[in-house]
């Protein structure tokens, strides 16, 4: 029983990484597309 909910505690974390990981991946599209609307709008 212990085990299994060490598995789970494993798995929730590995979800929780991936979730971090995408959202940081998100954020640096959204400031690299910023970044080029600021050009444009520069202009």
């Amino acid at each position: 029983m212990k085990e299994e909910i060490e598995i789970r505690n494993m798995e929730a974390e590995k979800v929780e990484q991936l979730i971090k990981t995408d959202n940081s991946t998100v954020v640096s599209k959204l400031q690299i597309e910023l970044k080029l609307i600021e050009e444009i709008l520069k202009d």
